[in-house]
């Protein structure tokens, strides 16, 4: 675990140095996060609000890379059981990193691909049961499409699997600086 913290943060820092010289801009991004978590004979469906703040590297011939930060909360929970066993379930925030490979076509429209390291704490209560509580940091794999409304201002949709579980992303995206 401390070897691959200490490699994502030498990864970012190289990244930071070549965005000092590179054509690099910063973007952001806000949206919903629909988590569904397999849990035998049913799902757990949360949602999450995020946001992202990372920088667009030019690479040309229509690449970008994007290097982001993202973090959220749970706004959505759910339960599982029935009766006096039933246990609430939320997500109290995530936390990570993603790195994007985004393909920009002329007129707006783009397609990217994004590995992700992501620390995701959830809470669980239920009646006579108290409350336990827990997080792990994640490795995930995301693809998505996106369109921009004009330079700065553009919508995205995502899929993203995370240690086995599906998480669709919803959300906008704004250029600082275009």
């Amino acid at each position: 675990m401390k070897n691959t913290l200490r490699n994502l943060l030498l990864a970012s820092a190289g990244t930071l140095a070549f965005a000092a010289h590179a054509n690099a801009e910063w973007t952001g991004s806000a949206g919903y996060s629909h988590f569904s978590l397999d849990a035998g004979p049913s799902d757990i469906d949360l949602g999450v609000l995020y946001a992202t703040i990372g920088w667009r590297l030019e690479l040309g011939d229509g690449l970008v890379l994007l290097p982001e930060a993202r973090a959220g909360f749970g706004i959505n929970d759910d339960s599982v059981g029935a009766g006096s066993n039933r246990v609430d379930i939320e997500v109290d925030s995530i936390f990570g990193g993603l790195t994007r490979l985004q393909y920009e076509f002329t007129g707006g429209a783009y397609v990217y691909a994004a590995p992700s390291y992501t620390r995701i704490a959830l809470s669980a209560s239920g009646p006579g049961t108290g409350s336990v509580s827990g997080n792990s940091w994640e490795f995930g794999l995301g693809a998505g499409v996106g369109y921009m409304f004009n330079p700065q201002l553009g919508g995205e949709f995502s899929y993203e699997n995370i240690d086995g579980e599906d998480v669709f992303n919803f959300g906008l995206r704004y250029n600082f600086g275009r």
